[in-house]
């Protein structure tokens, strides 16, 4: 079972040149899958992690639209008088 809002990175062994992510994973946010990457940084304050976050290539086309209301009309806030 998969929890939601969760999820994990790794080394990524397959790694074989400096722009590839030094670590992979996947995360699922309110029922999303999303790919992690991410790079090891150097910074001001010191040592970082810098994340990327996409849909998996395989449901780039998949995510799910919030629902929209329908709008009323005016008709309908007339009806309440």
């Amino acid at each position: 079972m998969e929890q939601k809002n969760y999820g994990s990175l790794s080394t990524n062994k397959f790694k074989k040149q400096d722009s590839h992510p030094d670590f992979k994973g996947s995360i699922t946010i309110n029922g999303i899958k999303y790919e992690l990457a991410g790079w090891k940084k150097q910074g001001d304050n010191g040592a970082y992690i810098g994340l990327q976050a996409q849909l998996p290539r395989d449901n780039q086309n998949a995510v799910k639209q919030p629902e929209t209301q329908p709008k009323n009309d005016i008709s309908d806030f007339l009806n309440d008088f």
